[in-house]
């Protein structure tokens, strides 16, 4: 709605700070006369800079309209940032070494998916390579179906980053490193930046040596197969046919 009135805002790619601009001004024309939209904002515009603007007018109603809606998303915006500093800071006392490799949110999440930190660190590496993943890992032992390779943890930035075919080899490095992590920060309290380190050069190792994707072998292709009949021998059990 507000690019109608002003497109030229579109080139400020802080979404904090487009909404700051828009709450406290609002109409164009105080935008552009207020001296904002300077170059570290990212804004060249001809039209900019001779003081006009492509954009079709706003009634104040509209305007008013906006600014309120802009104010909402400034707040949401605060308490979202108080939120996650609280947490990063409960996980910086609590688990430093987790909070390092995967991130306050991040380590915050799998915590209270396991149920604490004492429940996360006797999980095996294993079970915290899939822990969000257990609809699928259920779905695998019922149908046959591909087993998960990830759960939480695909928000990792590294995870979900990395290409298709090392995924699951990165999956099962963080996962191993997470519960190194966990163990130490509940029985020993003491942080250990060797454990990110670890991580980050096990992840430039499998990088190296897996540069392109494998060809599909036969031992996979028959495994495939099986997983089919599998599947389809549980579906016709169901009952749920197909014609």
């Amino acid at each position: 709605w507000y690019p109608v009135h002003f497109p030229e805002m579109d080139e400020v790619r802080d979404h904090a700070r487009y909404v700051e601009l828009v709450a406290e001004y609002g109409d164009r024309d105080s935008v552009i006369n207020s001296g904002a939209l300077d170059m570290n904002l990212g804004v060249s515009n001809e039209n900019m800079e001779s003081g006009m603007s492509l954009g079709a007018e706003l009634s104040s109603d509209d305007l008013e309209v906006i600014q309120g809606f802009a104010r909402t998303i400034q707040s949401i915006q605060e308490s979202k940032k108080s939120t996650t500093d609280y947490v990063d800071a409960k996980m910086q006392e609590m688990a430093p070494n987790l909070r390092d490799l995967l991130g306050g949110s991040l380590g915050a999440k799998i915590i209270a998916h396991t149920g604490g930190i004492k429940r996360l660190a006797l999980l095996p590496s294993s079970t915290v390579q899939i822990l969000g993943a257990e609809k699928a890992l259920f779905r695998h032992l019922k149908t046959g179906e591909r087993p998960p390779k990830h759960g939480l943890i695909y928000q990792h930035p590294d995870v979900r980053g990395s290409r298709w075919w090392i995924r699951g080899r990165v999956s099962r490095a963080l996962a191993g490193k997470i519960s190194l992590a966990v163990r130490k920060d509940y029985f020993s309290g003491e942080y250990d930046p060797a454990v990110k380190e670890g991580f980050q050069k096990r992840l430039e190792e499998i990088t190296k040596e897996h540069p392109f994707p494998k060809r599909i072998e036969k031992s996979k292709k028959k495994k495939d197969k099986k997983r089919k009949k599998k599947k389809d021998k549980f579906r016709f059990k169901k009952g749920d046919y197909e014609y």
